[in-house]
């Protein structure tokens, strides 16, 4: 091989994004500069990718020119150089680990010197290994900041490979661009389309978050509704019970009863939640058992002022009158009926007026 003391530096790589082959950022390739070592692990010269065989040369440094990852050859076979001289050879394409198994970050693996294949990185520099030329510069002739990383010695002899020493490796060949890059516009459809499908989910979903809303108010409105007409069936309930048990011939309660009774049967809870004996009853089962356990009331008093005091009634006589009385309220239009409460509370002031003070037979 030949030692190329004075080439100059080669365009391998620009960092930017390469479809299948991923994005790669400055950072990236100032990592790939920063370990590159000979002696931890050389990066070989070859043409068209070939993975078999002795390498045709040897990489000798690198560094970064702005956006590009530049090499520099250290040997190089005669041969080789003779075809790239001869502009046999003069595209390239690099290969990279984007994680060395052993450090994790970004390597150079080696560079292929292109025929025929078209590179997958366009816009790089021809190849040329002439001596003492100047430094990369440029449009205006200055030199770039740049980040060097020189030869550091180590064997540079050829050596065979293991079968699994290309485990990721990244080779940027021409045709699998082309594939990474049409599969790259597959999966931009593929994200054009699942972003239009989300579109119409939303759409979608807004308008059930509209009926369900709807839905919801209408239950509501059915639930007031029942509620009412089961306030209005006990309240009808609880009228029809005062009205039996204050007025007729054995009335349960006093007209002055009847204001408390309603209240208290109207808010007593018909759920079943007193346990009472071997079985559940609700406070207002509870509380019309007991009043339906009470015993006919007797009517006091005599049925009228022209009677002797001293002469007991009866009190069939004065239900009579009162009877009476409540008919004659109802034909002058004083009550609307001979039942209900506002009958009862008449009855209960008419006995008054009848009573005298004694016990009735």
């Amino acid at each position: 091989m030949i030692d190329l003391k004075d080439a100059e530096w080669q365009d391998g790589f620009r960092a930017g994004d390469h479809g299948g082959k991923g994005v790669w950022t400055r950072e990236d390739i100032d990592a790939a500069v920063e370990d590159f070592s000979p002696s931890f692990e050389a990066a070989p010269i070859n043409t068209d990718h070939e993975d078999g065989g002795p390498a045709k040369g040897w990489i000798g440094a690198l560094r970064r020119v702005g956006d590009v990852l530049q090499w520099k050859p250290r040997k190089i076979d005669a041969q080789l150089k003779a075809d790239v001289d001869a502009e046999r050879y003069i595209r390239q394409s690099i290969e990279l680990y984007r994680k060395h198994p052993k450090t994790g970050r970004p390597y150079v693996r080696g560079i292929a010197l292109l025929g025929n294949s078209a590179p997958a990185v366009r816009g790089l520099r021809p190849v040329k290994f002439s001596d003492n030329v100047e430094g990369y510069k440029d449009e205006a002739g200055n030199e770039l900041v740049r980040l060097e990383c020189d030869f550091m010695g180590g064997s540079m002899a050829a050596e065979k490979k293991p079968q699994d020493q290309d485990a990721g490796v990244i080779k940027f060949t021409a045709e699998e661009f082309q594939a990474a890059k049409t599969e790259n516009e597959a999966l931009k459809s593929q994200v054009v389309k699942l972003q239009s499908d989300l579109e119409t989910f939303k759409s979608t979903d807004a308008k059930k978050d509209q009926q369900i809303q709807a839905f919801a108010g209408q239950i509501a409105e059915l639930q007031n509704f029942v509620i009412e007409e089961r306030r209005k069936a006990h309240e009808a309930r609880v009228d029809g019970l005062i009205t039996k048990w204050s007025t007729g011939k054995a009335p349960k309660v006093t007209p002055a009863e009847v204001a408390k009774l309603k209240p208290a049967l109207m808010h007593a809870s018909t759920e079943a939640s007193i346990q009472f004996g071997d079985k559940q009853v609700s406070a207002f089962d509870v509380l019309v058992d007991a009043i339906e356990a009470r015993p006919a009331m007797a009517v006091f008093g005599e049925v009228a002022k022209d009677r002797d005091p001293s002469q007991p009634v009866s009190r069939d006589e004065v239900r009579a009158k009162v009877q009476q009385r409540i008919k004659d309220a109802v034909k002058q239009g004083i009550l609307k009926s001979e039942t209900g409460p506002q009958a009862a509370m008449f009855a209960d002031k008419a006995t008054k007026e009848l009573m005298q003070g004694q016990e009735a037979h």
